[in-house]
């Protein structure tokens, strides 16, 4: 009899273990065979399962899929060799001089179908980590966390937990936080940890010493999620963070943090904090201190972009130039008179104007690119440009320069700016990352992602761990645009506006 119970009792075990393997199978033959479906609907079921081993599952297989991306890169690069060997050469009378057009062109061909299953993975590997974030199994999630070696899977495990509101998944995250280095994984665990800041005075002894060490966006994460706690005594160790910045979106965001703790603003300025701090320290922390109207001055009026202020030095802008540009524009700029003029009433004739006009006020040496998005795309320079008087002038030409022309790639142009971040997705957040894109479109997609609504997942799996942030200037979006658009702002906790 009891031999018969525990039969019973293994069926459903087994039952369970048989279709996990079902379903990663089918996530393997989708990987391999370039199926988003299959590997969507295996994502969809493992999820539903649920069960502790799922974790490990998952982060095997994006270790698979992370293989197979290498593998094709190898290729990639070996037929990349090869077309160079064979492009053609010509003379000043355009005769062919070395090279084989023929064999370059079914090269080209090859690269192109390499390329496509290389862009595919590239959108389909994070999404298996990040289906991490759908399970509930706290005690495998943060073993998970701690074995794998992977920083991606690894930020996400953090981010999955910080989403169960449960003892055991805090004290994993406050486990994990004493003896993480990568950033990226650092931000996640800040996010997670800063809901409970205000309540977990050990969550705030984990993070303050990353407002000292780590690039920018470990500390700007750590900054903001103390900034959450109420504690006033953080209000010192912010003001310190200011010490050596000259501008940029870090020095905006931390005096946002003292902002909202304090209900004064000095703009940034870490001697004018310092002298706040000196002043009115002791009323502060007994709670007696009372913010003036002139607390709250936050002095002279920043650059803006279509009328929304810009704080960063590292920045991407990306300007739709598709046909729907030719329409005449329903929002206008204030104009610099005797500064520059606007040359019609057309989106492109703003967009011209408006970059013109950002171009000339970003601060010297801050570092920035232009990216003119059609069917194609245009850039102003691969690398950084930094701002200085060459610089400008140069860029000013090639905004002068754009036209509008058919289609619009909306992925590939974003997909591209956040390279500006180091590389893609897989790659860890680094101290020279674009921190900002402005992109400026209506929405309407029509050249590269097949499906529009996989965008918004694919740009929130290369920018939600590295703290850029996208604002999204829609220019008389459709609803379906605008909807696009908005997903991808909030998605990287940027401004998504109507113009």
């Amino acid at each position: 009899m009891r031999f018969i119970l525990a039969l019973w009792l293994l069926v459903p075990v087994q039952e369970k273990s048989d279709e996990i393997d079902k379903a990663r199978n089918a996530l393997i033959k989708g990987l391999k065979e370039f199926e988003r479906f299959s590997i969507d609907r295996s994502l969809v079921t493992l999820a539903k399962i649920n069960d502790e081993k799922i974790p490990e599952v998952l982060i095997a297989l994006f270790r698979e899929g992370v293989l197979q991306i290498a593998d094709l890169e190898k290729e990639r690069q070996k037929i990349l060799r090869e077309m160079e060997k064979a492009e053609v050469k010509r003379d000043k009378e355009g005769k062919i001089v070395s090279g084989d057009l023929n064999k370059w062109t079914f090269l080209k061909r090859d690269y192109d179908v390499l390329w496509a299953k290389i862009e595919f993975l590239n959108g389909a590997v994070p999404r298996i980590a990040s289906t991490i974030g759908r399970l509930t199994t706290t005690k495998s999630i943060a073993v998970a966390m701690n074995n794998t070696t992977e920083w991606f899977p690894r930020a996400c495990c953090a981010e999955a937990l910080g989403r169960l509101e449960q003892p055991e998944a805090v004290a994993a995250l406050l486990a994990r936080a004493s003896r993480e280095i990568e950033p990226g994984v650092r931000i996640a665990i800040a996010d997670a940890l800063a809901p409970i800041t205000a309540k977990n005075e050990d969550a705030r002894k984990a993070l303050l010493p990353w407002l000292e060490g780590g690039t920018w966006g470990s500390r700007l994460a750590a900054a903001q999620a103390l900034s959450r706690s109420g504690d006033k005594t953080m209000v010192p160790k912010l003001i310190k963070m200011l010490s050596g910045i000259g501008s940029g979106r870090m020095k905006y965001e931390i005096n946002e943090c003292l902002k909202k703790m304090t209900g004064v603003s000095r703009r940034g300025d870490y001697a004018a904090w310092t002298a706040w701090w000196e002043k009115n320290e002791n009323d502060f922390l007994a709670g007696t201190y009372v913010a003036s109207k002139a607390d709250m001055d936050d002095g002279p009026g920043v650059t803006q972009f279509y009328g929304i202020p810009l704080h960063s030095t590292k920045v991407v802008f990306i300007i739709d130039t598709s046909l729907s540009m030719k329409e005449a524009s329903t929002w206008k700029p204030e104009i610099d008179t005797g500064i520059d003029k606007l040359e019609g009433e057309r989106s492109i004739d703003v967009a011209r104007y408006e970059l013109r006009k950002i171009i000339r006020q970003l601060p010297e040496g801050a570092a920035f690119d232009i990216i003119a998005m059609y069917g194609k795309l245009s850039l102003l320079s691969e690398k950084w440009v930094i701002a200085a008087k060459d610089a400008r002038e140069k860029a000013v030409k090639f905004v002068q320069a754009i036209d509008v022309k058919s289609g619009t790639d909306l992925h590939g142009a974003l997909m591209r700016a956040l390279e500006f971040s180091g590389g893609n997705w897989n790659t860890s957040p680094r101290d020279d990352s674009v921190d900002t894109v402005f992109v400026l479109s209506d929405g309407m997609v029509s050249v590269g992602a097949a499906d529009q609504s996989q965008i918004p997942d694919r740009i929130s799996d290369a920018a939600r761990f590295k703290r850029i942030a996208i604002t999204a200037v829609a220019i008389s979006p459709p609803k379906t645009g605008r909807e696009l658009l908005k997903k991808i702002a909030d998605g990287s906790g940027g401004l998504f506006v109507v113009r």
